[in-house]
């Protein structure tokens, strides 16, 4: 006959189950996709690009819209992003499964934008502009852009500035950089400079296209710093 346990040896096995539970729930049973997602955000915040990739997939598995979407954004590029867009980071490039995250994150943000949130409007506008992971439509991406743009985004009146410049539409896209820059934008005031500069949109101005481009430097616009390096090894400011 088996003897019964004793005790001491209940005890440390209840022990050692609770034990593994914790480490289960903190290494790999992670319920909460949206703190899932705020670390991850941090993560690349801090430049931790590998952790934050882990805890994208992880918020993304769990179906968070915007974690799925910013997976594929990575994923499609290779790159994380910094303030003024320029690259910070860089990771494995898997364009395959960039389209499938976009695909998946499409009716969620969907859902989202009908209930009024304008980063849902931001992303879809992306995504129907390059045809990622939903049908290119130029038409939908610009209403999508302007709902997050009357919103007050400013990465949503960028985004309107730039494709408004590509149509040739070039009054818009200064109104539209305009807006943004003032903001502290720091690409939308690198390209305001350019505006200024070369006279589109607007009249020439040599003087303001300099204010812009210091003030995109300053807020870390990686083309303005360029730019500003170039003309002081060279001596000199835009000629009028």
């Amino acid at each position: 006959m088996t003897p019964a346990p004793s005790h001491s040896t209940v005890l440390s096995a209840c022990l050692a189950l609770g034990l593994w539970f914790v480490a289960l729930v903190g290494c790999g049973g992670e319920t909460d996709p949206e703190r899932a997602y705020e670390r991850a955000r941090q993560h690349a915040a801090a430049e931790r690009f590998e952790e934050s990739l882990f805890e994208y997939r992880r918020a993304a598995r769990d179906g968070h819209p915007f974690a799925m979407y910013e997976l594929a954004t990575v994923l499609r590029s290779g790159t994380f992003t910094g303030p003024g867009g320029s690259p910070v980071g860089y990771v494995g490039r898997d364009t395959a499964a960039a389209r499938r995250w976009f695909a998946s994150a499409a009716p969620s943000l969907a859902e989202a934008a009908r209930s009024g949130d304008p980063d849902a409007d931001l992303a879809l506008g992306e995504m129907h502009y390059r045809g990622y992971g939903v049908t290119r439509d130029t038409t939908a991406a610009l209403d999508h852009w302007r709902r997050a743009a009357a919103a007050g985004l400013a990465e949503a009146q960028y985004r309107l500035a730039m494709s408004r410049f590509e149509a040739g539409a070039h009054r818009p896209a200064f109104r539209w950089a305009h807006r943004a820059a003032d903001q502290k934008h720091a690409a939308a005031e690198s390209f305001l400079a350019f505006l200024y500069q070369d006279g589109y949109g607007t009249a020439r101005d040599p003087d303001s296209a300099m204010v812009w481009l210091r003030r995109a430097a300053t807020h870390g616009d990686s083309s303005a710093i360029w730019q500003l390096r170039a003309l002081e090894d060279a001596g000199r400011e835009p000629s009028e």
